[in-house]
């Protein structure tokens, strides 16, 4: 994962658990840490939408969602 800093916000950028270990709750630790050791920044968790989760390949190009 790699967490870009400004002022306001961080990014989290390239979350990735490998498929052995996952839904395990891995990356939702990964995601809360983050959250805890920023509280006052906007967190942004941006999704390429490569189809990398079994759930939903058709996720569009380019997503961002604020977490």
């Amino acid at each position: 994962m790699n967490l870009i800093l400004s002022e306001e916000f961080v990014e989290m950028d390239d979350l990735t658990v490998r498929k052995s270990l996952r839904r395990k709750g891995i990356g939702s630790h990964m995601q809360q840490f983050v959250m805890d050791s920023f509280p006052e920044h906007m967190v942004i968790l941006v999704a390429d939408g490569r189809g990398h989760t079994e759930r939903d390949v058709s996720a569009p190009a380019l997503s961002v969602f604020r977490i």
